[in-house]
């Protein structure tokens, strides 16, 4: 079984796309893995990807976005996959998606400003400044002075390199200010880890959690950590909340959210972390992965003489 092999979209496309049997192989192995990390993602018994992400807070669904593409890459790159093949994987599936909506199979297809990462993710600096990252924290705490409740979300994402799902779904029983750490036990990709927290986070997210509005929101229960109108924060919501906070830092570029685990590595490695911290902290599952996250220009051997010198 394959969720997308089986979809109305794939049974479709291969009868009626106007490309060559060989082609169409070609294409059918690609989409196969792309359904298998939708599989692994949740997407069990069938795929639609226009109502692609459930949000809680009005009861609608958001399409499948660029994201989860990140994601996907990310899964790829792991696996160890050539440039070429990556190329040819998010190349087939953007094809895919854009046929998909030049038949009026799904409204929007959400890739299709997608940039292929073909030359590798090391080569597209996806890092925010640290100049933005300081616009972002105090546009954050503008938003919201009382609880503070931003301003620790983009703190989260910058110091930590949380997921989107790991942001959403933390719970306050996932959190340990003894031994300065949080454990990514929901909506994380692979298995459990633990990512470690600075002293400026663990001081501004304790104070946040004693914060009268979020006793009031948690009501002596183990709840989300961030949540919006008696609810917990949604996709369709944080982004919402991001476009708000880069309006008042007066940034116009766009900045995905899955650019903050980018930033978090920059971050780290700018301040002399060692490598294997780094990979760490993002929970990667292989160094090759984490490399991919650091500045342009550090070559390998540099980068591993680096962590073989430095004790953090």
């Amino acid at each position: 079984m394959n969720v997308l092999l089986d979809s109305n979209y794939f049974k479709f496309w291969s009868e009626n796309a106007n490309l060559a049997k060989s082609t169409k192989i070609g294409y059918k192995s690609k989409l196969k893995c792309f359904g298998i990390f939708l599989m692994n993602k949740g997407a069990v018994h069938k795929i639609d990807f226009d109502n692609f992400y459930y949000i809680e807070e009005d009861g609608s669904y958001d399409p499948i976005d660029e994201d989860f593409m990140d994601e996907y890459v990310e899964s790829l790159i792991e696996e160890g996959l050539s440039d070429q093949l990556l190329y040819q994987n998010i190349s087939i599936i953007k094809s895919f998606l854009h046929y998909l909506k030049s038949v009026g199979m799904i409204k929007t297809n959400p890739l299709k400003y997608y940039k292929n990462p073909y030359y590798r993710l090391v080569h597209r600096d996806r890092t925010m400044s640290k100049q933005e990252c300081v616009a972002v924290l105090n546009a954050a705490y503008k938003l919201d002075p009382f609880t503070k409740k931003y301003y620790v979300l983009v703190l989260l994402l910058l110091t930590c390199g949380l997921r989107k799902q790991e942001l959403l779904k933390m719970k306050k029983s996932q959190i340990s200010f003894e031994f300065s750490q949080i454990e990514i036990t929901r909506g994380q990709k692979t298995t459990a880890g633990v990512v470690r927290m600075t002293e400026l986070l663990k001081k501004e997210l304790k104070s946040y959690i004693e914060h009268p509005a979020w006793i009031e929101w948690s009501e002596g229960h183990d709840k989300e950590v961030f949540f919006e109108i008696g609810k917990p924060l949604s996709e369709k919501k944080i982004y919402r909340v991001m476009k708000k906070i880069y309006k008042i830092a007066g940034i116009t570029r766009r900045i995905r959210l899955h650019d903050y685990r980018h930033t978090c590595a920059f971050l780290m490695y700018s301040e002399g972390i060692n490598v294997m911290t780094i990979k760490e902290q993002l929970r990667h599952a292989k160094l090759a992965t984490t490399l991919h996250y650091l500045p342009p220009g550090n070559d390998l051997a540099k980068i591993l003489e680096l962590n073989s010198t430095n004790r953090v």
